[in-house]
């Protein structure tokens, strides 16, 4: 199974603590975007959901996720925040300019959020269990 394996990319480790402030920080979002679920597009809260979740488990586990990683946190912390406000602007941008695309890339966060929410609850409570 290699990297498909949950034992390959659940640690026994509890998540950092900016993962925790970062889920902290999502559950608000997540329950307020889909409490007005007319904002949202159920199959792109869905693709957005399983896309985050393969990403930042199996593929994050890879060899390409490591060489990722290992470039991000290469950047530094001034790379990581202009990186952070180059994808913010993007989508913003992409917000203004293609009409009719507010809507997919809103439900797409959504779902990316909901699945960081429930990987680190996940993890949490792996790491408790396993460790």
């Amino acid at each position: 199974m290699g990297v498909i394996a949950p034992r390959n990319w659940l640690s026994t480790d509890s998540p950092s603590g900016t993962a925790l402030l970062i889920a902290a920080l999502a559950v608000p979002v997540v329950v307020q975007n889909l409490l007005l679920p007319g904002s949202l597009a159920w199959l792109w809260v869905a693709v957005g959901f399983v896309a985050f979740a393969v990403a930042i488990g199996p593929v994050a586990a890879s060899s390409l996720g490591e060489r990722v990683g290992a470039w991000f946190r290469g950047i530094g912390v001034e790379g990581r925040i202009l990186a952070l406000v180059a994808v913010v602007a993007a989508v913003w941008l992409v917000t203004e300019v293609v009409e009719g695309a507010f809507t997919p890339l809103h439900s797409i966060g959504t779902g990316g959020l909901l699945a960081v929410v429930v990987f680190v609850t996940v993890r949490t409570v792996y790491a408790r269990i396993a460790g």
